[in-house]
Parts: C-alpha cells; structure tokens; sequence
C-alpha cells in the first residue's frame, strides 16, 4: 500500500510544471506564514525543495525579514540520521551534499538541538486527514520527528494531490499538528493531539 501510494505520488509530482510548482508553492507559502505558531515562533526549520517539493523559499525569506531563527536540516549519512543547522547566510553557508542536495556546510553553521525548534516544515510524499506521513521509506525523517520537543509544531506542506483520506501507519510514525496545501489548512490540534 505505502509502496504503490509512494510510486503514485512520486510521479504525480514529477509532471507538475515550473509555474504549476510556483503558483501552489506560494499559496502554500502564504498559508504558512498566516499560521499563528509561524508567526508565534522565533526558531523555524524548513527545508530547502527537490524533486518537485512545494518550494519553501518564499517562507524562508520571511524567516530573515522577521528576524527568526531560520534552521535547515543536513544528512549526515555516516550515522543515518538529520542534523538540524542554523543557517544565516544563504547560499554563502550552503555546501552541495553527497546526494547534490544543498546542505548547511557543517564548518560554517551550528548545530541546534531539535527541542529548541519551535516549528518545523515537513516535506512528504503524502499526508492523510489524521496527520500521518509517508515520506520516502528511509525513515530519517520520523526519526527527527521524534526528537521534538512536546511543544515543536510540526507542519506538513503538501499539494492537494498529496493529502488522501487515510493511509496505514506504523507506531513509530509522528503525526502532523497540521497539514498545509494549496486548498486547504488541516488542523490537527485537538486536545487529545495536544497531549501528546
């Protein structure tokens, strides 16, 4: 099921144009920025797109306008896992990766713990109406999830195509506080999410 919704989802978003990209891309950008723990949080990590990802460069230019902490992940493939840095110069502190993603150059940023993050930017395959994600399958992501603190919010940004109506997930898995798409602000802030 996550294999054939992965495959769907993949190539979905690989036969959206640049200007389709561009045009959902900033009404995403603007419903992050109207978002109450956005503009509450002084220290934000997003990430920067590939492979026809909804395009978070607008919202970063309103993390350096509003004075905010702006953090981008980095690979750091010898213990598998995601290291958030915060990154104040761009592109002067980014470095190309080991895949060619553009990283936050190590020598040049500092590393910020993931319970100081006040909001994080996830990027994902898909999402359901319940939060859930499915990323790539190699789980760096649910893995620095689970790092956040209780108080991070943790924000999906996704096209319309990619939110479904429900999806299996593992126990593992963290789910979204909220989901963004073009069309629509899912908010998935109940008490009973809250608590957790």
């Amino acid at each position: 099921m996550k294999a054939t919704l992965r495959a769907q989802m993949k190539e979905a978003r690989l036969a959206l144009s640049e200007a389709e990209i561009r045009r959902r891309s900033g009404l995403i950008a603007d419903r992050l920025s109207e978002l109450a723990a956005f503009r509450a949080a002084s220290v934000v990590m997003l990430y920067l797109p590939v492979r026809n990802e909804v395009d978070t460069t607008p919202v970063v230019a309103r993390c350096f306008n509003e004075g905010k902490t702006l953090v981008l992940p980095r690979m750091d493939y010898e213990r598998g896992r995601i290291v958030a840095h915060r990154v104040e110069d761009l592109p002067g502190q980014l470095v190309l990766g080991r895949m060619g993603l553009l990283e936050p150059d190590p020598a040049a940023t500092a590393v910020v713990p993931p319970e100081a993050l006040e909001l994080v930017g996830v990027p994902g395959l898909a999402f359901d109406r319940q939060g859930n994600r499915v990323g790539w399958g190699r789980g760096y992501y649910d893995a620095f999830l689970a790092l956040l603190g209780a108080r991070t919010c943790r924000v999906g940004l996704a096209y319309g195509f990619q939110l479904v109506e429900a999806m299996e997930h593992d126990g593992h898995d963290v789910p979204m506080d909220y989901v963004l798409t073009e069309e629509m602000t899912l908010d998935l802030t109940s008490e009973e999410h809250m608590s957790r």
